[in-house]
This record gives C-alpha cells, structure tokens and sequence, in this order.
C-alpha cells in the first residue's frame, strides 16, 4: 500500500515557494543512507596500501585495484558493525602523531626540515619508506641460517614460538606477485633477521609478543622498508637513513584526496541530523529506529572526523629514503622491537595494516586503546536506548530491541575486561614462560571475547534488520517535516 500526497500548486505570483510539510519513506531511507556511507566509506582514513607495479599489464593492475578495494571493504564491514572502534582508533593515532611531532622535533631542526602534525600522521600511515640499493654499505654482521622455520629463543628456557609464516599472507591469501612492486627479498636484511632471532630473548622484546616480534621482523626482510614514526626516527638517530625526507606541508596535503573544507562539510552533513531529531523532539514528531540507529553512527563519526581534521585522506604513493647503509644485528633487532602491533591480521611487508597500533617507548599503549575502544562502545550503544518506547510492529520486535539495546551497553565491558586480563597474562608469559603445550588462560580468555563480540555481531544485526522493516508500520507522527528539511543537506 503507497500513499500519494496531493497538494495545490502555487499561482504564477512572484515569491518564495515553500517544501511541503511531510516527508516521505524513501525520502527517510536515503537522508540516512547519505549519513551511514558518511560515517563508514568516507570516514575512513587509511593508512597508504600497497603500491604494487606501474608498467604492469593491464589485467595486473586491474586485479591491484580489486585486491585495494576488498581491503578498504573489509574495513568498510568493520565500520558496519562497530564504528565505535574506528573511533577510538583515531583518538590513539592522533596521540602517536603527536608523539612522533614532538620525538622528531630535534632531528628535524638538525636536518633543517620540515617537520610536524602532518609529517607524523603520514609517517604512521607508512608514508615514509626506506629503501636499500646497490649503492647501501653492506653491513659486516650477518650469519643467515637455512630453514623455513625461525624460532624466538630465550637463552635459558630455549624456544618459546616456532612457526613457517612467511610473512606473505594478507588475511587468508597469498600476497599476488604484481602487488609487490619492486619490493625483493634481500639476502643481507634476511640474514640479519636470523641472527636478530637466534639472539632473541623474550625480556627484550618490549610490549611485543614473540609472534608479533617476528612477524615485526619478517616485513623488514626486503629492500625495501615500510615503517611507522617510531622506527623512522630510530633508523635516522641510528644512521641507518642520513636525514629526514625533504618534504613540506602543502605537498602532503596534495596528496591527500580531502582538505579541512571537504572535511568540514561532511562534518555539517553528519550533524544535520542531530538537528532534525532535537528538531523533531520539540515538534513532538517521532522519529524513525532507523534515523536513532543513523544518530548513533553520526556520533562516533563527527568525533572520528574532528580526530582527523589534521591527517591526509587516500594517500595512495609513499616518499622514498635510499638508506645510507644495512643495519647491524642489534640495530635490526631494535627495529622489531620498536614497530607496530597488529590486532587482527598478520603483518604484511607491503604497507602497515590498518589495524596497527604502535607504541610508545616505555609505555604499554595497547589498554589505553581497549579502553578507550570500551568507552566509545558504550557512548554508541546508548544511543539506541532512545527507541526504548518506539513504534514496533509486533510487541516480540520491540522485546527484542530492546534486548539487543541492552547486549550493545553491556558486552563492551565484558570484552575490554577480558582483553585487559590476557594483555596482563600475555606479558607475564612472556616474562616466565615454563611450560609447553598445556592450555592456557589467555586462550581460553580470548575464546569468550571472541564469543561475546559474536554476540555483539547479531544484536547489530538485528538493528540493523529491525530499523529497515519498521519503516513498513510507521505511526503518521513520522512523516511530518521540521525547518530542518529545508536547510541544505544530503538527502530529503
């Protein structure tokens, strides 16, 4: 059944020619549609990808760009589901951008280079990369050891990981050779990786794991290095690389694909529906779960957006540092230690993942994270609660709303609460790591999180799956329109 308005046209006398005081279901669905791909598509600041090969054949690169765009999918899903953590993603890289400004801002002076905000974000992006050539000094300390196995040993309780990741799989797939580019093996970083591992010793290896560490290790391997804030300034107070990259403000900035006007206005766009619900609040018009549900994904993304006022959107190319010369064993080892952390995939060579975090010395910055990941959860999921006396089609819809309100409020503390306890048995293991092959604490920690953010997972999608079929049984309250339709924006 459609309901079709009809009003009288107006008269062929000059003037102003008001919009009609009620809206219509599609024109709901695609104000919100507007805002939800604002909040998850273009919200996201990824770090640089792969760069992949240039003269590659046609087909080669069209695979490149389908291999780019199911990464930035991926992410796009997780956005879907829990925006919440891409919020409290962006608080903490503005932190290490910060952090990075200010541990750089010595180097820079002596180099007499540019050196701030912008420089940091984009060297956490894996911005900066630094390449080996012919013309590096080869480093006299070596010692490789043949084996596809590599294990991180400690001289007293011998080895504590063993494993025959390569380093090459993104997710579950093999990296493609065309997105590699001219990125190589190189015999003389690999074989002062395998002395690093041999020498290893789990006191040393920071606020890593073993199998971060190595994995840490591994995209070091090649000629060429991808690396965040923290180990460029390492590799440049080494002498690894000779001086910071010669690079100004404006030519980051023209590389990345938004400016703080295009920023602002999608700002705007966002919190124009913030208007039109407190508009609707006074007016006593009810407003739709889907719009409450939209209102959530607003909130997280206007904070996300205002965190990323200051970083490059969409940089798809990195600035190259030809280094000086091969790190030694020691220096190689401390460039492990010293690079980021992934959370739920493996690292690559290619580029930092997207769920990297990085890390400070002497501070163990992965529960900051978690809760602020926590906080932001329970901010999202309150949001929700304004649906509590909401229109329902059925009363078991409604029961069940307000159930999956509750899962969304509650399950963050849980999950945080369970991450905190095997962060703290995670580095206690490390630290008196005995015995082998029993099951531990951690592992079965991580089994209930695992479970509860399943938990999480389907109450979303019940929301979500509810919002869209109550649009069907709307009281008329719902389709009456405010001044707030009549200021510009994205949608009805």
């Amino acid at each position: 059944m459609a309901f079709h308005p009809n009003c009288t046209l107006p008269s062929n006398e000059p003037g102003i020619v008001a919009s009609s005081n009620m809206r219509g279901t599609l024109d709901i669905v695609w104000s919100c549609l507007a805002v939800v791909l604002l909040c998850t598509w273009v919200v996201l600041h990824e770090n640089v990808p792969a760069e992949g090969s240039t003269n590659a054949p046609f087909w080669d690169r069209l695979f490149l760009a389908a291999y780019l765009t199911v990464q930035k999918a991926c992410s796009f899903v997780y956005a879907l589901f829990a925006p919440e953590l891409f919020t409290g993603k962006a608080m903490m890289c503005l932190y290490f951008a910060r952090h990075v400004r200010d541990l750089m801002e010595g180097q820079a002076g002596l180099d007499n280079v540019d050196w701030g905000i912008y420089h940091a974000f984009l060297a956490n992006m894996g911005g900066f990369a630094i390449e080996f050539t012919e013309d590096t000094a080869t480093s006299s300390e070596g010692g490789f050891k043949s084996g596809a196995s590599r294990a991180v040993r400690d001289k007293e309780d011998g080895p504590l990981f063993c494993t025959k990741y390569d380093g090459n799989k993104w997710f579950i797939f093999n990296v493609p050779a065309v997105v590699k580019g001219r990125w190589r093996e190189d015999t003389q970083n690999m074989e002062l990786i395998s002395s690093a591992i041999d020498n290893a010793r789990t006191v040393n290896l920071g606020y890593h794991t073993p199998l971060s560490y190595y994995e840490n290790l591994l995209t070091l391997r090649g000629n060429i290095w991808v690396v965040d804030g923290v180990q460029l300034h390492y590799a440049r107070k080494q002498g690894v690389i000779t001086s910071l990259p010669r690079i100004t403000e404006q030519e980051i900035m023209d590389k990345s694909k938004g400016d703080w006007v295009t920023k602002s206005l999608a700002i705007l766009q966002v919190s124009w529906l913030w208007v039109q619900l407190a508009a609707r609040t006074v007016n006593h018009l009810t407003a739709t779960q889907l719009e409450i549900m939209t209102a959530a994904f607003a909130t997280c993304s206007v904070i996300t957006y205002a965190l990323y006022f200051q970083k490059p959107k969409d940089v798809k190319t990195r600035v190259r540092i030809t280094a000086a010369r091969y790190p030694t064993v020691n220096e190689m080892a401390e460039m492990g230690r010293r690079g980021p952390t992934a959370v739920w995939f493996r690292r690559v060579f290619l580029c930092l993942g997207n769920d990297n975090y990085h890390h400070e010395e002497g501070k163990d910055t992965a529960p900051a994270l978690i809760l602020v990941c926590g906080f932001i959860g329970l901010v999202f999921g309150s949001v929700h609660f304004a649906c509590w006396d909401s229109h329902f089609p059925t009363d078991g819809e409604k029961l069940g709303w307000r159930i999956a309100c509750g899962l969304l409020l509650g399950i963050p503390i849980p999950i945080c609460s369970l991450m905190l306890l095997d962060r703290t048995l995670d580095m206690r293991r490390k630290r008196q790591e005995k015995g082998k092959g029993e099951v531990r604490p951690g592992r079965i920690l991580r089994v209930i999180a695992f479970m509860l953010e399943g938990v999480y997972v389907l109450a979303r999608g019940y929301m979500m799956l509810e919002a869209g079929r109550s649009l069907w049984y709307q009281p008329w309250q719902s389709f009456g329109a405010t001044w707030a339709a009549n200021t510009p924006h994205v949608g009805g």
